[in-house]
C-alpha cells in the first residue's frame, strides 16, 4: 500500500505514486485527459453520424427541389454518394476525418471545414462577450450580496439570481427581442457584426442574463465561505477597511473556483448559443448547424456538431489548467 500522507518516518516506495511531487501528478492528469479528447471526438463522431444519417426526410430531394422529377432525384442522389450503403459512407466519412476533411456541403457544394472556419469565429466572439458580460454583472452582484448587502438585500439579489437562472433562453430572447427592438426600437433585431456591433447587445445579452445569475450565487457562496477565515478575521481586527479587506482578502482567494465556474459557463454557451443565433439571425456556428438540419445538409451538421464538440472538450481542459496554476494545491489530490 502506498502511504496516503507524508511523515517524517515515511519512507519512499518506488513506484508509489504518491512519491511524485504534486506538480508531475497535475501535469500528468492533464496529458491524460488530453490525450481523451481525440478518443471522445471520434465517439461523438460516429454518434452524430448514424444519428444524423437516419434522420427522416430524403437529402437528395431537397437538393434537387421540390419540382424535380425522379429521376432527377435519384441523378443527384447518385451525385451526392447517398446510393452507396450506409456501412461504406460511414468508413469513407471516418477517413475523411482522419485526413481533416470533413466532408462537402449538400447545400453549397463548398468543403464544410472552410464554411465552419468562415462562421465560428462569429460564435466565439458572442461567447466571449457574453461570458464578459455575465462574470462582470455576476460577481458584481454576488460580492455585494456576500460583503455589503443585509438580509433583505442579500435575498433579493439572491433571488433575481434564482429567477434569471431558471429563465428559458428562447423565451428571454424573444422578450428582449420585443422590448428593445420591436417596442422602443433602441437596438437592431437581428443582423451580424463584430464585437462593437450593435447587432451583437441583444444576443448577448440574452446569453449573459442567466449566466451572470449562476456566476452571482457561485460567487455569493464563495465570498461568504471565505469570511470567517483567520486572515479576514485578523485583517478586520487590525481595523482594515471593509472595502480593502473584501478586495484584498476575500475576493483574490475566491478567484480560483471561479476560474472553473466560468469557463464551464463558456463552454456552455458554446454548445448551447444555436437557439440565440436563429433567433436573432446571428450567423455563427448555431445557425450554421440550424439551417444545415432544416436543409437536410448532413456533412455540414455532422461537421458542426463536431467542430462544436472539440471547442467544449478543449475549453473544459484549459478551465483546468488555468485553475491547476492559480491553485497549485489542486494537485495534491490527484491520485
Amino acid at each position: 500500500m502506498c502511504p496516503r500522507r507524508w511523515t517524517r518516518t515515511t519512507i519512499a516506495r518506488p513506484g508509489c505514486r504518491s512519491d511524485r511531487p504534486a506538480q508531475v501528478r497535475s501535469v500528468s492528469r492533464v496529458l491524460r485527459q488530453l490525450v481523451t479528447i481525440p478518443l471522445l471526438a471520434l465517439g461523438v463522431a460516429l454518434v452524430a453520424y448514424v444519428l444524423i444519417d437516419a434522420l427522416p426526410g430524403d437529402p437528395a430531394r431537397v437538393v434537387a427541389g421540390a419540382g424535380a422529377d425522379a429521376g432527377n432525384v435519384e441523378a443527384v442522389r447518385e451525385q451526392l454518394g447517398l446510393d452507396k450503403p450506409a456501412a461504406q459512407r460511414l468508413l469513407e466519412y471516418l477517413g475523411g476525418l482522419f485526413r481533416g476533411d470533413l466532408g462537402t456541403s449538400f447545400q453549397t457544394g463548398r468543403p464544410v471545414l472552410t464554411e465552419l472556419l468562415a462562421v465560428f469565429p462569429t460564435t466565439v466572439q458572442l461567447a466571449v462577450v457574453a461570458e464578459v458580460v455575465a462574470l462582470t454583472a455576476g460577481l458584481l452582484i454576488g460580492a455585494l450580496a456576500a460583503l455589503r448587502g443585509g438580509r433583505f438585500a442579500s435575498n433579493a439579489l439572491m433571488t433575481g439570481s434564482a429567477v434569471a437562472v431558471s429563465l428559458p433562453m428562447f423565451a428571454l430572447a424573444l422578450l428582449l427581442q420585443l422590448v428593445f427592438a420591436q417596442w422602443l426600437g433602441w437596438l437592431p433585431p437581428s443582423g451580424s457584426g463584430g464585437i462593437l456591433s450593435a447587432a451583437i447587445v441583444l444576443p448577448a445579452v440574452t446569453c449573459a442574463i442567466p449566466s451572470a445569475g449562476f456566476v452571482a450565487r457561485f460567487a455569493r457562496a464563495s465570498i461568504a465561505g471565505h469570511l470567517d477565515d483567520e486572515h479576514v478575521r485578523t485583517a478586520v481586527a487590525k481595523g482594515v477597511r471593509p472595502a480593502t479587506v473584501g478586495r484584498r482578502h476575500v475576493l483574490r482567494v475566491s478567484y480560483g473556483p471561479l476560474i472553473s465556474v466560468a469557463a464551464a459557463d463558456l463552454s456552455r454557451l458554446l454548445g448551447g448559443v444555436a437557439i440565440v443565433e436563429v433567433i436573432f439571425s446571428w450567423p455563427g456556428a448555431g445557425k450554421y448547424a440550424y439551417d444545415a438540419l432544416v436543409h437536410r445538409d448532413l456533412p455540414a451538421l455532422q461537421g458542426a456538431l463536431l467542430a462544436i464538440t472539440i471547442v467544449v472538450l478543449l475549453t473544459n481542459q484549459f478551465a483546468e489548467i488555468a485553475y491547476r496554476l492559480v491553485d497549485p494545491r489542486i494537485g495534491a489530490h490527484d491520485d
